[in-house]
């Protein structure tokens, strides 16, 4: 702000910084949709300034994107959220990641009401795939390690499968998170820093998503595997 000769008192700063703070706490615990057609993760890595030792060490952000499904009794009200792409988390941690923050990470996507998904795309990280079938035991698991998880794609419609066999999809939102860290001088100034950067760049990215066509196209077969894969009612 002050890059942009916008010249308030460090007072107001600080009265802006923990309004953006508050809007970020405020999109965490946000409630979400019982059932997604694709879950995209991905890891970002950095640099992050630890306050309790003064120390600069590694931190990892978990950036989860989710393809929404909708359900024949929610049609009416959420018909046009059907196949939209939306930011359900992001998750900041030091160190790197392991099988106890990614069972975190499921976690509260359970607790803020996740319940299905077809299938899980992520490149191969230490305790993924376990996780997502502690959790999901019924949904496809998309990467590039065992035979079964990097071919999972193929049990989708053709025109599709692009879409669904790697992470671009976040890539793309960590593309932005490397230019926030570049022009802070290569970390981030705090956790708390790191996550109010990060929400003002994905608040302004998430705003220019829209439902993608190729998948909007393909929902019939999309709703007919969800319905062979668990069993339950959706508008097809």
């Amino acid at each position: 702000m002050k890059l942009r000769g916008l010249n308030f008192s460090e007072k107001a700063y600080d009265e802006i910084f923990e309004y953006i703070k508050n809007q970020f706490i405020e999109f965490k615990s946000k409630e979400l949709q019982e059932n997604y057609y694709f879950i995209y993760i991905d890891a970002y890595h950095c640099m992050v300034k630890d306050l309790k030792d003064k120390r600069v060490k590694k931190a990892v952000v978990y950036t989860v994107v989710g393809i929404v499904l909708t359900l024949l009794r929610d049609f009416a009200t959420l018909h046009d959220t059907n196949a939209q792409k939306s930011l359900l988390g992001y998750y900041s941690f030091f160190g790197n990641e392991n099988k106890s923050t990614w069972m975190e990470v499921f976690q509260d996507l359970i607790n803020r009401g996740l319940k299905r998904a077809l299938m899980f795309i992520s490149d191969d990280f230490k305790g993924i795939s376990e996780a997502i079938r502690a959790y999901f035991p019924y949904s496809d698991i998309q990467n590039n390690s065992k035979k079964e998880e990097f071919l999972a794609f193929l049990k989708y419609p053709e025109t599709i499968r692009k879409l669904i066999n790697s992470t671009n999809t976040v890539e793309s939102v960590h593309s932005t998170f490397e230019k926030q860290m570049l022009k802070k001088g290569g970390f981030f100034q705090s956790m708390d820093i790191l996550n109010v950067a990060l929400f003002i760049v994905t608040d302004k990215l998430h705003k220019t998503w829209k439902i993608n066509p190729l998948i909007k196209s393909k929902r019939y077969e999309l709703n007919q595997l969800f319905v062979s894969k668990f069993d339950f009612g959706v508008d097809v």
